[in-house]
């Protein structure tokens, strides 16, 4: 086991690649800054790190996207797409919430995203994750 030395003060959340080879993590660092910082399991090193402030991370079936779910409370909710590998952005599905987005999941198969906001709206969305296409709502659920 190798031990990864404190970049961060803490950790709020955390996903598993389905591979087991990724490990990404939303961190607070010490000077009050939030990142999400996606690391390689075998190397404990850094693959990449996304300086912006997250609330929900996924990774697609295949284990190469960080889908991110961001946004400010009660104005506006964004989902973004990264590549694991360069710690690019791929999409930006920008505003697609009333509010911070709180949960992610990708379908088995990896072509819908599902997300959900804070309390200002109520429905899980479902969105094609080629198109940013919103594809379905689920009402009802609170």
């Amino acid at each position: 086991m190798t031990v990864v030395p404190a970049q961060t003060t803490a950790a709020e959340v955390m996903a598993l690649a389905p591979d087991g080879t990724a490990v990404a993590a939303i961190e607070i660092a010490r000077k009050g800054e939030y990142q999400t910082c996606v690391w390689d399991v075998a190397t404990a090193k850094p693959r990449a790190i996304l300086h912006m402030r997250c609330n929900s991370l996924a990774f697609s079936p295949d284990g190469k996207t960080l889908a991110v779910g961001s946004g400010e409370p009660s104005r506006g909710g964004d989902i973004t797409l990264w590549d694991i590998h360069s710690g690019k952005l791929i999409k930006n599905y920008a505003e697609r919430h009333l509010d911070s987005v709180f949960a992610l999941d990708f379908t088995p198969d990896g072509k819908l995203l599902a997300s959900c906001s804070g309390w200002t709206e109520s429905p899980i969305r479902l969105w094609d994750v080629g198109t940013g296409a919103e594809v379905g709502r689920l009402e009802g659920h609170r």
